[in-house]
């Protein structure tokens, strides 16, 4: 049995190399089904006293979906139907603009949103009730990719399948795999990546295709020149 330090066990060293191999490449949660007996503060401080750091959450690409293939053809008539693959840009309140790659499937039947949202790993549900009240209309309900790992992901399992947004799939896992490449240079959990001038011509790519009131073009952000 390991003796104890401060109430816990202490690590052995088979945990230590297998947190060196895992803790650069694993999200959170996968992290902590390999180490069951661990809490998350005490993986990234052991991590931290070893030497072994990762870049930020958002920039680590969770495992395949492995959806099937029925359920792939599925969403990909979903997202070109009653779907969008789109690059929204929001100003923090630090000044930087930030560029959030999604894909939203929007639809009034509740049942079909969160038959999504427990098929698709990585998603949320969001309700829109108050279009009911404003405009008389039926509520509206949202599934929505949470980061960009899940969105590649996603994208990897419908592209074969999509037809009116294909173009829109293409440019963006090219803009995903820079982001995600590039990501692996950064070691804190809130240092800010620039966008090279490819990454802006890729989002602007597509908010083009997809616009239908002429989105403006994303022009304010911080350009990174390597």
């Amino acid at each position: 049995m390991s003796r104890l330090y401060r109430g816990y066990p202490r690590w052995t060293d088979e945990e230590i190399e297998k947190l060196k191999k895992l803790y650069p490449k694993l999200s959170k949660a996968e992290l902590l089904k390999h180490f069951p007996n661990r809490t998350w503060s005490a993986i990234r401080d052991r991590a931290y006293r070893i030497g072994v750091k990762r870049p930020p959450e958002w920039a680590i690409l969770p495992p395949p979906l492995n959806l099937s293939v029925e359920v792939s053809a599925y969403l990909a008539g979903l997202i070109d139907g009653e779907g969008s693959i789109t690059v929204s840009a929001h100003k923090h309140k630090d000044g930087k603009i930030y560029l959030n790659p999604q894909i939203q499937i929007t639809n009034s039947n509740i049942k079909l949103i969160k038959w999504i949202s427990r098929n698709v790993t990585g998603g949320k549900f969001i309700s829109k009730r108050s279009m009911k009240k404003r405009w008389g209309r039926r509520p509206m309900f949202t599934f929505s990719t949470r980061s960009m790992g899940y969105t590649y992901r996603l994208l990897q399992e419908v592209l074969p399948f999509l037809v009116a947004k294909k173009k829109q799939a293409l440019l963006l896992l090219k803009f995903l795999e820079s982001r995600l490449k590039r990501a692996q240079k950064l070691w804190l959990p809130n240092q800010y990546l620039g966008y090279t001038r490819e990454e802006i011509k890729l989002a602007n790519k597509i908010r083009q295709l997809n616009d239908r009131i002429k989105s403006r073009v994303i022009e304010e952000v911080q350009i990174n020149r390597d």
